[in-house]
């Protein structure tokens, strides 16, 4: 093979790469925006003000920064919140509806845009606050200025919305979204007249023509007195901290990182099962996309700002994080045999604990097994109170598990998850490791690649020399690499007076410019620079003169581009191919080589 032969095989091999980049850059994960409002008080008189709203508010604001684009905080906290939360108390703004509808309607400009570009998006809706009907019967919720309709929620959010799905968590008493209490009058009380919540419900949406938008799902909550809504050991509401519990990963079955409607909606019914107390008692009502039924609350893939804490298939239990704040993020029953991942900040430090046992999660990025985490002994104080017992005693009793799942989806009807748990790794962009968007946790700072290798023959001899590479990438910045590169490549050739091998031998040093395209996919270029030898078998003829010996220290610099496509977590195949420069001495002269090369790999991350 001659040298133009060897380079177009290298730029045959970049070309048929190209497709791959493409397709991937093509597969973008959806564009997603949260929209968060709460409000401690009611406009109705006589209605007793909530304490946790706020908080809330903020706790989903911590939990979708994680993962969203997008966030807006509509809440006023109170001081104690204030001090607490002093990041969302600079970015809160008051839940007033001008304010929160000209949100809505900048975004949906925005997301027309993307959708016009071929790009998905989501928009969240959340709300935690004091609801209830007018006289006609119509469901609200109040604002900080006025009270949110329903026909406000039809006219002014889903008719307009340009989102390719909308999701909305409604945590209120007697919205236009439920009938059943948050923040209401003291002692359990029916709204719907006696009838089955989930009966009612439907037949609710179904005259407010929730069925004219497929691509609305709707989590509700459908529970008794405000004191089983709020508890202080929580810093909020039950419900809610069942929620982000669940949408941080808790409920994810299958361990695919993707939390859809089934996987919440039988999370939270296990999570109170067992409860007895009847003002105690808390039920959701959970109505997937219609469009797409399989359509996730939370994928946490895209989690870009989260690192992960692994709940591997043999630790099994009933745990409850807290931060270093002292909040209460998640409370989980987790069963043998299950496997998820539980999604937090990677700024913060977190106490894991379960029974009398607490373990220390410090901040990183990396992804954590919690059956690796070492344990210490704590004490756990009592509580006192009925509802306190209660929830003490009974919440998060039943273990969350596979079989559980597939029957609750039986009964509730859901389209269940698949089967088979998958390895998933987040979409970053930026982090250590190679992998560039899909980098898990950007803990995978280090690659190291083997492959085989083809280069020009020396100078003006006639073939290919074969060979292998094996090189080491640390991972520095964002969009920078440096490592070192070793190949050996051989070459058989045969003259008219001789038959001679000749081996190459080099060492580099190298640093590489790299972009993510897509999540799988990132393209590279680099520079490498070093020393090589030349060792040969036999008499040989170079430039005319017939020669033997070695060249044992000469220079060697590549300029090379390519790319990587991640196979699996761990995996991922790299393909590159450039020019090779090189200093040969053919005494006494010291000549100067160019020569193209492609290399192809298989290589790992760690």
């Amino acid at each position: 093979m001659t040298r133009a032969r060897a380079a177009a095989v290298a730029g045959l091999a970049l070309a048929l790469a190209l497709p791959c980049v493409a397709r991937a850059d093509s597969a973008k994960a959806p564009l997603r925006y949260a929209l968060i409002i709460a409000n401690n008080h009611s406009l109705d008189k006589g209605v007793k003000p909530l304490r946790y709203a706020d908080d809330d508010a903020v706790r989903y604001y911590e939990l979708f920064k994680l993962s969203t684009n997008k966030v807006a905080l509509f809440t006023v906290l109170d001081d104690e919140s204030a001090r607490l939360f002093p990041g969302a108390q600079q970015v809160a703004k008051p839940p007033r509806a001008a304010d929160i509808f000209a949100t809505l309607a900048r975004w949906n400009a925005e997301m027309a845009a993307l959708k016009k570009a071929g790009r998905e998006t989501e928009l969240f809706v959340i709300y935690a606050g004091h609801g209830d009907r007018t006289k006609s019967g119509e469901g609200y919720v109040n604002l900080l200025d006025k009270r949110l309709l329903r026909r406000d929620l039809y006219r002014k959010v889903l008719a307009p919305s340009t989102a390719s799905f909308v999701h909305l968590i409604i945590d209120a008493c007697k919205s236009y979204f439920l009938v059943n209490r948050r923040g209401g009058s003291t002692g359990w009380k029916d709204d719907g007249g006696g009838s089955e919540h989930d009966a009612e419900i439907n037949a609710f949406l179904k005259r407010e023509e929730l069925s004219a938008y497929p691509n609305a799902g709707v989590i509700l909550a459908t529970s008794g007195d405000q004191s089983t809504h709020e508890w202080t050991r929580y810093r909020g509401g039950i419900l809610s901290h069942e929620l982000r519990s669940a949408i941080a990963g808790a409920a994810d079955i299958n361990g695919d990182g993707r939390v859809e409607y089934s996987e919440l909606h039988a999370f939270i019914a296990a999570a109170n099962a067992r409860i007895k107390h009847p003002e105690a008692k808390l039920n959701i009502f959970a109505h997937a996309p219609a469009a797409n039924r399989r359509r996730p609350l939370m994928d946490l893939r895209a989690a870009r700002s989260a690192r992960l804490l692994r709940f591997d298939r043999q630790v099994s239990g009933q745990f409850h994080l807290e931060d270093d704040r002292g909040v209460r993020v998640a409370d989980l029953n987790k069963a043998a045999g299950v496997r998820f991942d539980l999604a937090v900040d990677r700024q913060r430090t977190y106490y894991l604990r379960r029974a009398h046992k607490e373990a220390k999660v410090a901040p990183g990025a990396a992804r954590v097994r919690v059956g690796k985490l070492a344990w210490a002994s704590t004490a756990m104080a009592a509580r006192a109170g009925s509802l306190e017992q209660s929830f003490r005693r009974d919440l998060y009793r039943l273990a969350y598990s596979r079989g559980f799942y597939e029957g609750f989806c039986a009964q509730a009807g859901h389209t269940p998850v698949d089967g088979k748990a998958v390895e998933w790794v987040i979409r970053r962009n930026g982090g250590g490791g190679d992998g560039g968007g899909d980098d898990p946790s950007a803990l995978r700072r280090h690659s190291l690649v083997l492959g085989y290798m083809a280069t020009a023959a020396l100078l003006d001899l006639d073939g290919v020399s074969h060979g292998l590479q094996l090189r080491y990438d640390l991972g520095i910045h964002r969009y920078v690499t440096v490592g070192a590169l070793f190949e050996y490549g051989g070459s058989a050739h045969t003259q008219t007076l001789d038959q001679f091998t000749l081996h190459r031998v080099a060492a580099m040093a190298s640093v590489s410019g790299r972009l993510p395209l897509g999540s799988r996919v990132v393209i590279r270029a680099e520079l490498d620079l070093g020393y090589q030898g030349y060792f040969s078998s036999g008499n040989m003829t170079i430039k005319g003169r017939r020669i033997s010996g070695n060249d044992s220290l000469g220079f060697r610099m590549e300029l090379a581009a390519g790319a990587r496509v991640l196979l699996t977590e761990w995996l991922f195949a790299d393909v590159r191919g450039g020019i090779g420069i090189e200093l040969v001495t053919i005494e006494p002269e010291e000549l100067a080589n160019t020569a193209p090369f492609f290399a192809i790999g298989i290589g790992t991350r760690f």
